[in-house]
């Protein structure tokens, strides 16, 4: 992910922009490779974890969804955080690194959402907080989404569905 990151950034090299990437490019080697080249990094980190602090976040107690903690980066002798690596919590502990932002309150999420009670489904609305570095990702992460589904319809990729028979549905027999 690093050094696809950095030959695709290299235009904007020494911009000072902020570059928003799933898990696929989330890293600290990465984030610290693109602040080299003068470049801000926010990304979800789910499996490129040397060198994340994934233990230490996934430990700290959460009180409540909307909930987040951050760890900061400071190299020796210097007053600035290189980096920070975050923890929130939505439905499921999401791990962020980022070189830019800070973990201040974003703005609220607010979500529809189905419940069932005693007199049957209703419908209600469910508010989050959010912290700023987790909004800024999600605003990014629309067009990376879009992106991986063009991608992916391109390479012919597709997902590996089951069928009732628990057969990939590579290996159904063709209906032509």
């Amino acid at each position: 992910g690093t050094a696809t990151t950095l030959r695709l950034t290299k235009p904007w090299w020494g911009s000072q922009s902020v570059v928003c990437g799933d898990s696929a490019f989330a890293s600290v080697a990465c984030t610290e490779r693109l602040l080299v080249n003068g470049l801000h990094f926010i990304g979800v980190v789910k499996s490129a974890t040397r060198r994340f602090p994934m233990e230490t976040l996934g430990a700290v107690t959460m009180p409540v969804r909307g909930g987040w903690r951050s760890l900061l980066s400071i190299a020796r002798g210097d007053e600035r955080p290189k980096f920070a690596a975050d923890v929130w919590v939505d439905r499921d502990r999401r791990f962020f690194i980022r070189s830019c932002g800070d973990d201040k309150e974003g703005e609220e999420i607010r979500r529809k959402r189905w419940r069932v009670l005693d007199g049957g489904p209703v419908q209600d609305e469910v508010t989050l907080r959010q912290p700023a570095f987790s909004q800024k990702y999600y605003e990014a992460a629309s067009a990376i989404d879009r992106h991986n589904r063009i991608r992916q319809d391109d390479m012919g990729w597709r997902k590996n569905w089951w069928c009732a028979t628990g057969q990939p549905a590579s290996t159904r027999p063709s209906s032509r």
